[in-house]
């Protein structure tokens, strides 16, 4: 993506920033370093950051994070892109939300269109098995549509009462990484300490330090409408 100088210019005008500015979760001791250099707001051990939308194609999202530089240049406030983000985000980015298997099943069907004849018969057969898996699952995913900092969808308290009514049940939030969360009903769960271990396991051993979101399971209340920690993860496992 290339960009003149007036683009350029334009993509830090007031303005522009106020129609285009959105939030993301990341986690706090991973980046205590960086949230010294950028406004920011805590949300239990993760933090809100906010980024300005430049486009969007087929091949990704191009955004700049907002610094404590550019609030002072721009004569801001957090609570200001706080209270603007807050909006926009949900607008700018759709909501994503499946059983976990369905999820995959989208990635391998996308993959058949450049897949060759045995190939696409070994997908084919994969996401049949996903299908009969996903009958009994309770395992869903929570993200944006572009799977880029998702994660945020957990912050909109419409959609997860939506979720929860689906459910007819609380449920409990797993954060997987910055891009999504993985959701459990309640009531479906026999052993909160097995999604605690694979949450650990998934942050030490798959998940790039820089997108680990938490090592906490969180649970979402239908009733208060709120967020609240289930099980604190260990801390000390997360490194910079």
């Amino acid at each position: 993506m290339n960009y003149n100088e007036n683009e350029v210019k334009k993509y830090f005008c007031h303005d522009y920033i106020f129609h285009n500015i959105y939030f993301v979760l990341i986690n706090t001791e991973v980046n205590k370093e960086y949230l010294k250099t950028v406004p920011h707001r805590e949300f239990f051990d993760m933090s809100i950051i906010y980024k300005v939308l430049i486009d969007r194609t087929e091949e990704g999202i191009a955004s700049y994070v907002l610094t404590n530089e550019h609030l002072n240049v721009l004569g801001l406030i957090e609570q200001n892109l706080y209270d603007r983000a807050k909006t926009n985000t949900f607008n700018l980015f759709a909501p994503y939300f499946a059983k976990v298997q369905n999820k995959i099943i989208d990635t391998l069907k996308s993959k058949t269109f450049e897949a060759g004849d045995l190939e696409k018969v070994e997908i084919e057969r994969e996401i049949e098995r996903l299908e009969k898996e996903a009958c009994d699952s309770i395992v869903y995913c929570i993200s944006n549509a572009d799977f880029i900092y998702g994660a945020t969808y957990i912050l909109n308290v419409d959609i997860m009462d939506c979720i929860a009514e689906i459910f007819n049940d609380d449920f409990y939030i797993s954060p997987s990484s910055v891009h999504e969360c993985v959701l459990i009903p309640a009531g479906k769960l026999d052993n909160l300490s097995i999604v605690l271990d694979t949450l650990s396991f998934s942050n030490r051993e798959l998940v790039a330090s820089k997108e680990i979101l938490s090592n906490n399971i969180y649970k979402y209340d239908r009733e208060s409408r709120s967020i609240t920690v289930a099980v604190t993860g260990d801390k000390n496992a997360l490194t910079a």
